[in-house]
């Protein structure tokens, strides 16, 4: 008896797969970031006097809080240009434009949400320099003192702006003068309650050494009276104004 033999089965063939597609590149680019926008930030590190290094921060706003939180007395965030690396606490208000590669925030300018820290317990600054007065009540380190605003208008100016911007840098700082008259706005002083040995590592006068008061507020500087001894004059503008000038 003769068998046909069964077909080979057909063998089956595996299903195609298709391709994923092809996604098209986004064209949304990231959001851009401005790292300078919290505060009025100035490319300077000209008020180096005094400077605390408090680390490295991440990011301009973060060098403010910084300075904030470890130096409550600091007027001035100072971080590197890139935006981030070392950060610094300064002291004064008029960072001077350089081309040092660091940028200064002067932090009155910043951004409302940055909080300032209290002011120390004691704490006392009555020239407003950004500096802890050292010199006691009635001594002051002088650069010039009782200066008529005519003497020197063509170098110094005519205001005390034009006086602080020309010829009283930090620590010094610009003032009416004083006496123990009161407040003189039509003289000047450029003077600074930093300790006697910092005065003379400035090279400037210590007033003691000239023989009268240095008041540091107009009520102290009432407060002398008639037995104040002459804190102005022919003599003294002379002797001051020869000091300041040999050491510029």
């Amino acid at each position: 008896m003769e068998c046909e033999a069964s077909p080979a089965p057909t063998a089956s063939l595996a299903p195609t797969v298709s391709p994923a597609p092809t996604l098209a590149p986004s064209t949304t680019a990231a959001p851009s970031v401005n790292l300078w926008a919290g505060c009025n930030w100035i490319e300077s590190d000209s008020n180096t006097d005094g400077q605390q290094n408090i680390g490295s921060a991440a990011s301009p706003d973060d060098c403010i809080a910084m300075v904030q939180a470890q130096c409550p007395t600091a007027t001035i965030a100072n971080i590197d240009g890139s935006g981030s690396g070392g950060c610094w606490c300064q002291y004064g208000f008029n960072p001077t434009p350089d081309t040092d590669g660091y940028m200064s925030c002067v932090l009155v300018t910043a951004a409302p949400t940055f909080t300032r820290a209290p002011t120390p317990e004691g704490y006392r600054d009555l020239d407003g320099d950004g500096v802890q007065d050292v010199a006691p009540e009635g001594s002051c380190c002088i650069s010039q003192y009782g200066v008529d605003f005519t003497t020197n208008k063509d170098a110094c100016g005519t205001t005390l702006a034009e006086v602080t911007a020309s010829c009283c840098p930090s620590p010094f700082v610009a003032r009416y003068h004083l006496t123990s008259s009161g407040e003189n706005p039509t003289n000047y002083d450029c003077v600074s309650f930093i300790s006697q040995e910092d005065c003379t590592t400035y090279g400037m006068i210590w007033s003691a050494d000239m023989g009268f008061e240095c008041p540091h507020t107009v009520a102290a500087a009432e407060a002398l009276g008639s037995n104040a001894a002459p804190a102005s004059g022919p003599a003294l503008l002379t002797t001051v104004l020869a000091a300041a000038a040999a050491a510029l």
